[in-house]
C-alpha cells in the first residue's frame, strides 16, 4: 500500500481474477506459513474449489468483521489530506475473523480490499500480517479501526457473494469505483443476505 496505489489514473484489471495472497497452511496444525506468503490468481469460475485445494475449510464460519480505514497521502505533494475530508479520502479494507464451526482448526483472519490491480483477498493466521501488511509490504498510512461487527454467515457463503455478483469484473477508479464503492456494495449484498436467513 504504497504512494502508487493512489493515482488518480484509472487502470486495467484482470477481470474475473480475485488476488490470493496467503502464507502455507499446514495441514496438520492448520497455521499459516506466513514466511511463504505468495498471491495467486484465482479464477472466478473457479473460485470455490480453488480455495477449497488453499484448504480453507467450508466449515469456517465469519464470527465478526471490521473496517479499516487509512488516511491517504497526497499524490501530489507528499501531504496528508487535512482532516475536514478524512471521511472521505482513505483506503479502506475490511477483516473477517473465521472460526472454525467444529472448534478444531485454528481461527483465520481475512482481508478484503479493491486495489488498482483487482480485489485482494488476504488469510492468515496471524491478524496483523492482513491488518498491518499488504502483500507483504507493511502499511505506512494511520490506520483507523472500525467497532467489530458480529456476523452469520459462512465463509462459503461469501465465495458464493463473490461468484455471483459482478465485483471481479470492474475497473479501479478514483473516486468513482475504488475501494470505498466496493466495500459499500459487498456490504449491501452481505447485510442483504443475513438479513433473509434471520
Amino acid at each position: 500500500m504504497g504512494s502508487d496505489s493512489l493515482s488518480c489514473n484509472s487502470e486495467q484489471t484482470d477481470n474475473g481474477v480475485l488476488f490470493v495472497h496467503m502464507g502455507t497452511i499446514n495441514q496438520f496444525t492448520g497455521i499459516t506459513n506466513d514466511t511463504r506468503m505468495k498471491t495467486l490468481k484465482v479464477n472466478k469460475e473457479s473460485l470455490f474449489l480453488e480455495l477449497i485445494s488453499l484448504k480453507i475449510n467450508p466449515q469456517y464460519l465469519i464470527n465478526s468483521r471490521t473496517e479499516v480505514r487509512t488516511r491517504l497521502i497526497n499524490p501530489f505533494t507528499g501531504s496528508q489530506f487535512p482532516d475536514a475530508t478524512k471521511n472521505i479520502l482513505y483506503h479502506a479494507y475490511e477483516i473477517f475473523h473465521l472460526i472454525d464451526e467444529y472448534k478444531i482448526l485454528p481461527d483465520l483472519y481475512v482481508s478484503i480490499e479493491r486495489q488498482q490491480h483487482g480485489v485482494i483477498m488476504q488469510i492468515s493466521s496471524n491478524k496483523d500480517v492482513v491488518l498491518k501488511w499488504f502483500q507483504g509490504t507493511e502499511r505506512k498510512e494511520k490506520m483507523e479501526i472500525m467497532p467489530l461487527e458480529p456476523m452469520d454467515l459462512s465463509f462459503a457463503e461469501l465465495v458464493e457473494i463473490f461468484e455471483s455478483e459482478n465485483y471481479l469484473n470492474t475497473r479501479y477508479f478514483l473516486p468513482t469505483n475504488n475501494c470505498q464503492i466496493f466495500l459499500k456494495r459487498l456490504n449491501h449484498t452481505i447485510d442483504e443476505k443475513c438479513e433473509k436467513e434471520n
